[in-house]
């Protein structure tokens, strides 16, 4: 951070210093062991960053707002502690320990006004949403909003149990954020490597946590695999020839794209994956090779980026075929195909489809159409830059195609991004003409409720499907006919969401779990979403849980959606029989 934005002067840290009681105040002796030295302070709201020096080295503090109650986790959740340097002498951890115990119940915000800095002058960048793509909501001042998928605190599969805000989670970001380096789908060519134990292959909940990239009812592309199983005497003795044994075996099934991935016991055992992955880049073998690292690639916009490709020579003069397009974005499945049938019924063929699948030469075969449709997404911004700027050509933007009301509006706006109007027009009267077949199953929607919950500042992304994974959830429940019913966990919602949320028709804020649960069970809501699989919160209360894997896109699509969720609003084991043993 430059000097001009920090604004935190020599009297300011020492002040800090006084006020967290690692400094003696000036004419007062020390108390307790020698202190550490606050060499400057950093806010980037809600959190504040303290770097501390001290012989032993230096220890860096981030602090951020918890929930007081919870004393287990008050040192650990509070506290993010880094220390740098030879050795940690009992001294020094005495002090971090006082230093815990003391901001126990304080939050930045506290600690911002009593050192009297401006938060304008202080803060950090924005980071809004994390550098995965997956949509990271800032925390809530309020203590009850606590670690709920924030930075600084590192996100992770420990949030999924034992966490004291884990009633209010029901968007899995943490754990998805874990594999993100999976959403896209590789060549069926490819052939990927695990460096790394077996046992780091079952660590994460796979089957427990719905991925929003995830589509059950679509089987992805087979992958051929190989383990290195890297086990306590290879740690030892290093992993890089069993990495290199495991590069020459992948090259004998004629991959067309080699994917490897460091897990965090190689790399911490000092194994230089890289330079081995580099190696076998220069060896030939005539296929792209591709690498993460749990340690080195926390961000997996590069990796993705590699799985892409590259544009291939000569693709930007490719001649483009008029009335065609690219879509980006749109997963594999019968839903596609059929609006891509709808569109070729009136002339408009499909060029190239990319994303979440990667086939070798799709990024090549781009530029060949006269437009690129794109699917509102937050996840595959970086990526679609990348793609968009080598097709070239028209950039087409419509709604995400889920529901009657989308789905006419995605067809005639692609048609009309064309340059055929009349093709517009002839598909906005197809879907018209639907009307009498989701009238019907709009009537026996509106008999049922399904609800949703998100924490103070995550209304946003039930209003905004490109912060769900390009699937607007409320909007597609809600276009089938069925009511909504929004609960707000753990703080206020802001005053700019309360119009949304009164559209709705119902909504309320909520405390805890019971109140959550009885609230919607007085509304008679029969499903609710959850990203965790099987939620037991829910079932237990005679809820059903469902996930986005339920939607589909398109106007048949919309229907199979609609009786999806029909179902599970009325499935017999959550409605009658878990809801009587709980009641």
């Amino acid at each position: 951070m430059a000097a001009a934005e920090r604004m935190v002067n020599v009297d300011s840290i020492a002040h800090a210093g006084v006020l967290l009681g690692l400094v003696p105040e000036p004419g007062r002796p020390a108390a307790g062991p020698a202190a550490l030295e606050v060499e400057d302070v950093v806010f980037d709201d809600p959190a504040c960053r303290l770097v501390l020096a001290s012989p032993a080295g230096r220890v860096e503090v981030i602090v951020q707002p918890i929930e007081s109650a919870s004393g287990f986790y008050r040192r650990t959740r509070h506290l993010a502690l880094s220390h740098a340097g030879e050795r940690a002498p009992a001294a020094i951890l005495a002090l971090i320990d006082r230093l815990a115990v003391r901001l126990a119940d304080a939050t930045p915000a506290a600690l911002l006004e009593a050192l009297a800095l401006k938060p304008e002058a202080t803060r950090a960048p924005d980071r809004g949403t994390g550098d995965t793509g997956l949509d990271v909501p800032p925390c809530d001042a309020a203590p009850a909003q606590a670690g709920k998928g924030c930075a600084p605190d590192s996100a992770g599969i420990h949030r999924t149990w034992d966490d004291p805000a884990a009633w209010m989670r029901f968007f899995a970001d943490d754990e998805s954020s874990q594999d993100a380096t999976e959403a896209i789908e590789p060549d069926p060519a490819a052939v990927a490597i695990q460096h790394g134990p077996h046992d780091c292959m079952f660590l994460c909940p796979r089957e427990l946590v719905r991925r929003p990239w995830q589509d059950r009812r679509q089987e992805r592309s087979p992958r051929r695999f190989l383990v290195t199983a890297v086990d306590d005497s290879v740690a030892i003795a290093g992993g890089e020839r069993v990495l290199r044994a495991a590069v020459d075996a992948a090259r004998t099934l004629s991959p067309s794209l080699l994917l490897v991935h460091a897990g965090c016991v190689p790399q911490l055992a000092g194994d230089d994956a890289a330079g081995v992955v580099e190696d076998a880049r220069h060896g030939g073998g005539g296929c792209q090779v591709v690498y993460s690292g749990s340690k080195s690639e926390p961000d997996p916009t590069r990796y993705w980026l590699a799985l892409l490709g590259h544009p291939g020579e000569g693709a930007a003069e490719a001649a483009r075929l008029p009335r065609s397009y690219n879509l980006l974005g749109f997963r594999r499945g019968p839903d596609r195909d059929e609006l891509v049938a709808a569109l070729g019924r009136h002339g408009l063929s499909l060029n190239e489809a990319m994303l979440p699948a990667a086939t070798a030469g799709s990024r090549s075969r781009l530029p060949r159409a006269a437009a690129t449709v794109v699917l509102p997404c937050r996840t595959w911004d970086a990526p679609y830059r990348e793609l968009l700027a080598g097709a070239g050509g028209v950039a087409i933007r419509p709604p995400a195609p889920f529901g009657l009301t989308a789905t006419t509006a995605f067809l005639s706006t692609v048609a009309e991004g064309l340059g055929d109007p009349a093709a517009a027009a002839a598909l906005r009267s197809e879907c018209d003409s639907q009307a009498g077949r989701f009238g019907a199953i709009a009537r026996e929607a509106s008999t049922e409720a399904v609800g949703f919950a998100v924490g103070p500042h995550e209304v946003g992304r039930l209003a905004d499907g490109a912060r769900t994974h390009g699937v607007p959830l409320v909007a597609a429940v809600e276009d089938l006919g069925f009511k909504v019913f929004v609960a707000v966990l753990g703080g206020e919602p802001s005053e700019a969401d309360l119009p949304w949320l009164g559209g709705r028709a119902g909504w309320t804020t909520a405390r805890s779990l019971a109140d959550l649960l009885g609230w919607w069970r007085r509304n008679d809501v029969g499903a609710a979403y959850s990203e965790f699989g099987s939620d037991s919160r829910l079932a237990d209360a005679g809820i059903t849980p469902f996930d986005a894997g339920v939607f589909e896109m398109g106007l048949d699509g919309a229907l199979r959606t609609a009786r999806r969720i029909l179902a599970r609003c009325r499935l017999p084991l959550c409605r009658v029989h878990l809801s009587r043993a709980c009641a």
